[in-house]
């Protein structure tokens, strides 16, 4: 008789209350799931960037970077003409090669990569050709006597410039090996002459230098050409010191012989060759870093919302899993189902945000280099990382969710 007098209202309001639980943590595991697509999304970027920047790094930047101090001078500034200036540079080089620890010393108009160089576009004749050959875009460097040896810039064949390569003497020059391949193809180079269209002189190429970076580490190969500063004199340049250990240290003796021939002469913008590389990768950097950050940040909220979802559903579930105990479950037992729903959260993110960045990294083709968009090793490695947080998000709920008393969860509302 009691049982026919079962009063369904408490029954219904208790399912009505269960509904609402279940349409909030549907709710919050909605959120969950976004935040790891999002953090998915944002890492994969970050590793393509990462990636974009190792390979750029690693770029063969046409000479040996390491322990060579640049700085800028400019004798004009105080009154210095062609004549005056060359004396005082021949002089300070001659000065700062005799300090201790200094293995060679030059000079460069330019110094690569330097998006700001000077460009040369002309039509070019070669000595002994009919007509002209069109060649737009020449890199053009002035540099001292020495330069290619103190670059540690390889030469093909020919040699480098010396002191006799000066104004009165025959106009001469290094090119590169593109220059050469497009002016002189299947032919040695050396002794070849040619001129520019508004020049009335040939010039003589007396060396082939290797290929570098010019203007930005992503160039394809550029033609490049260099002639003797003695001889095409440019008051501001870049007085270059390659030493035997820390060249910033050489700073104060450079200093001090350049005042020993005038004091007044500005010594300015002094960076290392490996600072002036850096520089041209600055893009690449920022973009690693930002990504870096955000998608760290990311991963953490998602962590958070992760082990915040889970510990809801525990308490939620005490009564449920002290029951399951009670009855014959084993800690494992609890200790995977509270790890499978967490992981399934994990997982549904990792999904939704595999097609996100399969989509969102065809829009970041332009900006990558040495790395395919759909970068295998990235995404192995984003994803194995994300779903490992996501692991250790989820094992805190669990494991305090093993530790339920049966006895207080039969009792628990």
């Amino acid at each position: 008789m009691d049982a026919s007098k079962l009063d369904l209202v408490p029954s219904l309001k208790l399912e009505s209350h269960t509904s609402r639980l279940e349409r909030r943590f549907n709710l919050r595991s909605l959120l969950v799931v976004t935040q790891v697509a999002l953090s998915f999304m944002l890492l994969i970027g970050a590793g393509l960037f990462v990636r974009t920047l190792r390979s750029i790094q690693t770029i063969n930047v046409g000479y040996q970077r390491g322990n060579v101090l640049v700085a800028s001078l400019d004798p004009s500034l105080h009154g210095y003409d062609r004549a005056k200036g060359q004396q005082l540079y021949s002089a300070l080089l001659e000065r700062v090669r005799a300090i201790p620890g200094v293995s060679a010393v030059s000079l460069a108009a330019t110094v690569s990569p330097n998006p700001g160089g000077s460009l040369i576009e002309d039509n070019i004749q070669i000595e002994g050709r009919s007509g002209q050959t069109e060649l737009l875009g020449i890199e053009y460097n002035r540099v001292g006597p020495n330069y290619f040896a103190t670059m540690e810039m390889p030469l093909v064949r020919g040699r480098d410039f010396s002191l006799q390569d000066r104004s009165g003497g025959p106009s001469i020059a290094v090119i590169n090996e593109t220059l050469a391949g497009k002016l002189f193809p299947n032919e040695d180079p050396i002794g070849k002459r040619f001129r520019f269209s508004n020049e009335d002189t040939f010039t003589e190429v007396v060396g082939v230098a290797r290929d570098g970076k010019y203007r930005s580490m992503r160039e394809a190969g550029l033609p490049c050409l260099y002639q003797p500063f003695l001889m095409v004199y440019r008051p501001e340049m870049n007085l270059l010191v390659r030493s035997q250990s820390d060249p910033a240290a050489l700073t104060a003796a450079i200093r001090k012989e350049l005042d020993g021939l005038d004091s007044r002469i500005p010594f300015f913008n002094v960076r290392t060759l490996e600072q002036q590389v850096r520089n041209a990768t600055s893009q690449e950097r920022a973009a690693a870093l930002l990504t870096s950050l955000f998608g760290g940040l990311a991963l953490l909220l998602a962590a958070i919302g992760l082990y915040g979802v889970m510990s809801y559903a525990v308490s939620q579930r005490t009564h449920d899993i002290g029951v399951r105990m009670a009855l014959g479950a084993q800690v494992g037992d609890v200790l995977r189902l509270v790890l499978k729903n967490g992981m399934m959260l994990a997982v549904a993110g990792v999904v939704v945000g595999l097609a996100g960045a399969l989509a969102m990294t065809r829009l970041l083709r332009t900006l990558l280099f040495g790395v395919t968009p759909n970068d295998l090793l990235t995404f192995v490695l984003v994803t194995g990382g994300l779903l490992f947080v996501a692991f250790l998000a989820c094992y805190l709920p669990a494991r305090r969710a093993t530790k339920v008393d049966p006895l207080i969860a039969l009792r628990y509302e």
